[in-house]
């Protein structure tokens, strides 16, 4: 790993702070909890763009790098895997922008879907040029890296959502239900079960899906395979990656969306999936490395 050193004390960092989320879970939570935060509400509706943009620089980049490619069906293939890509940001960023964990204006996802054109779009537009103009031949091997992380991290923080059921810190407190806080290593709980009028929504608050998402940032670190001007610049894009991921996570603990122990939880998970990932396409080709 070309980065090993600097991804491993962020994860060491990240889970210092998980762990100290076991004991002052409700303490902090109480603590920083603005529900009317305009900040926090701007960056959970962008927070997960390195995700759902992510998908949509991956489609971009699979456009340019099949331009060439001579067999029709596989070029075919992929074609439709990158329209899948960009459609998929598309909507995902249109739901998430207004979403009740956002904007909260679901009915109205019309007035979201331009903006999200415009950021998935133009992702979109750079992966295209960024892999037109790319000189490593393992370009298509390195966005389907990045696809899979991706689609992993989404799936695996889905799944784990419906398992865990822990109220979010705001339906608690707005609804004075403070006794009903779960620690983190209660998985499901049953509380959903005592409030079955109540969203769903409110119970996944475990884990983070805004940070895991967020935390798909860290994939900028290969982006210096793809395009030859950031090279030596891995670490620095690493760090922006954790960054970006550390100032979501607080950012969802000011709208009272989660507990530490759910934002740090979701950004292991996209440290592990990427760690595993890489491991796996190292075995395959050794220039894909963190």
């Amino acid at each position: 790993m070309k980065n090993k050193k600097a991804f491993f004390i962020i994860l060491g960092l990240v889970l210092a702070v998980f762990l100290l989320g076991l004991f002052f879970d409700f303490q902090f939570a109480k603590l920083i909890y603005k529900p009317d935060s305009i900040v926090g509400k701007i960056l959970a509706a962008i927070g997960e763009t390195p995700a759902y943009g992510g998908l949509a620089f991956i489609g971009g980049g699979l456009i340019a790098v099949n331009l060439k490619r001579e067999n029709k069906i596989v070029k075919g293939i992929f074609f439709a895997i990158a329209f899948i890509c960009v459609l998929a940001g598309i909507v995902l960023s249109t739901r998430a922008m207004a979403s009740h964990n956002a904007f909260n204006i679901e009915d109205k996802w019309y007035i979201t879907l331009p903006f999200a054109i415009v950021i998935d779009g133009g992702l979109g537009f750079l992966g295209y040029r960024m892999c037109l103009k790319s000189n490593n031949e393992d370009t298509l091997k390195i966005l389907l890296f990045m696809l899979v992380v991706i689609g992993l991290v989404i799936l695996t923080v889905t799944v784990l959502k419906r398992i865990w059921g822990r109220p979010r810190y705001r339906w608690l407190a707005d609804n004075d239900l403070l006794d009903k806080f779960c620690n983190w290593w209660q998985i499901n709980p049953g509380i959903k079960q005592e409030f079955p009028e109540v969203s769903t929504d409110e119970f996944k608050s475990c884990p983070s899906g805004h940070t895991s998402s967020a935390a798909c940032a860290l994939l900028l670190m290969y982006l210096p395979l793809i395009s030859e001007k950031l090279k030596g610049k891995e670490t620095l894009l690493l760090f922006i990656g954790a960054i970006w991921a550390g100032v979501v996570g607080f950012s969802r603990h000011i709208m009272g969306a989660h507990f530490l122990t759910d934002t740090t939880f979701g950004f292991l998970i996209t440290m592990l999936v990427i760690l595993c990932m890489n491991f796996a396409f190292y075995k395959i080709k050794d220039k894909i490395r963190i």
